[in-house]
């Protein structure tokens, strides 16, 4: 598989998915590479229900506080439910899940993870995503891709198109030019093949794609707010740890 192959030679890849590439400007597995993630997102540790705040991103380990129900709004069906750990308790809801109802038990731990937000006044978790205990600790500290999408198409999908191409394709090796190299002289000057999982304030290395850009962007302290609010110096590594 080379750069100028056409899309259709990922796995999973057919027809219909086709058109939903070409919509963001995507006919080669070239395409496919340089469709850079528009931001990253990172997994932070557990943190207890009374620590929750108005916007935060938040992971819960809770448990039902009582059966869940559903409700009918217009064309909506949602599922309600609270969820409680030791420190309290917070309302949260699904919507067009209607299959929680009967998945959802009493006494089972779920690790949620959402946006909260205040409503009439009360936080509360609003579709929050329902992870696997090793599928999350796989995911803590790790930059998470978040890519330019377009309807139909996953930031999900695209991930594993991304994935598969790397792991199937034939890249040339990129290189820093020599002026670069002398400006920032703590990049690493070839990462063909890696990015960067974030610890404290620490970045550390991972084969996984992210291209010069996203060093870059890294280095030059647009990380997030947490990143770039940190005072010790961030550093890159490559996989010898130089």
């Amino acid at each position: 598989m080379r750069e100028r192959d056409s899309i259709r030679n990922i796995k999973g890849v057919g027809q219909k998915a086709e058109s939903l590439y070409a919509k963001l400007g995507i006919y080669t597995i070239g395409d496919l590479l340089a469709h850079y993630p528009r931001q990253y997102d990172v997994y932070k540790p557990v943190q207890p229900v009374s620590e929750a705040v108005d916007g935060n991103v938040i992971v819960l380990d809770v448990s039902l506080a009582a059966k869940p129900k559903i409700s009918y709004v217009r064309n909506l069906k949602i599922v309600s439910c609270t969820m409680r750990d030791s420190s309290g308790s917070i309302p949260v809801s699904w919507f067009n899940m209607p299959y929680l109802l009967r998945s959802l038990k009493m006494g089972t731990h779920y690790l949620l993870r959402g946006k909260v937000i205040s409503k009439r006044g009360r936080l509360m978790l609003q579709q929050p995503k329902m992870l696997q205990y090793e599928e999350y600790r796989s995911m803590l500290y790790r930059l998470q891709p978040l890519y330019p999408l377009t309807a139909g198409l996953t930031n999900n999908a695209i991930k594993k198109a991304v994935d598969q191409a790397l792991s199937q394709a034939e890249l040339d090796a990129e290189f820093l030019p020599l002026d670069m190299r002398k400006k920032y002289p703590d990049l690493p000057y070839c990462v063909a093949g890696y990015s960067f999982s974030v610890k404290g304030s620490g970045f550390f290395c991972c084969k996984e794609p992210f291209g010069f850009r996203g060093v870059l962007f890294i280095y030059a302290g647009n990380a997030s707010d947490e990143t770039k609010s940190s005072s010790k110096t961030i550093r890159l590594y490559t996989a010898s740890g130089g």
